[in-house]
């Protein structure tokens, strides 16, 4: 999959349904969620959210392919973190709305 940062030649609007479909799956958001507050090497977002680590490496390589997250290699482990802050402020948006239309 390609990200929506390199896709220039693309519509618009493919484009951003291309970042909207990275950002907007559960477990990408939780994740982003937890990056929110500091960064986070893998394990520890295994341990934060529960799950597995393949299921967690997944979602980061996607999140990170389309340039949201960031990584940085320290040692065996890789570090993550919100590349693009803009995506929290999408999540926190939708998240208003919901709370304002139950």
């Amino acid at each position: 999959m390609e990200g929506f940062i390199r896709m220039r030649n693309q519509n618009h609007f493919e484009r951003m349904s291309l970042f909207l479909k990275a950002v907007g799956e559960p477990s990408r958001i939780s994740i982003l969620n937890c990056l929110r507050k500091r960064k986070h090497f893998v394990g520890e977002l295994v341990d934060e959210l529960g799950t597995n680590q393949a299921n967690v490496s997944r979602h980061l390589n996607t999140l990170y392919t389309n340039g949201i997250v960031s990584r940085k290699k320290k040692g065996n482990k890789v570090h993550y973190a919100i590349a693009i802050p803009e995506a929290l402020s999408i999540v926190d948006c939708v998240e208003d709305i919901i709370r304002r239309h139950q």
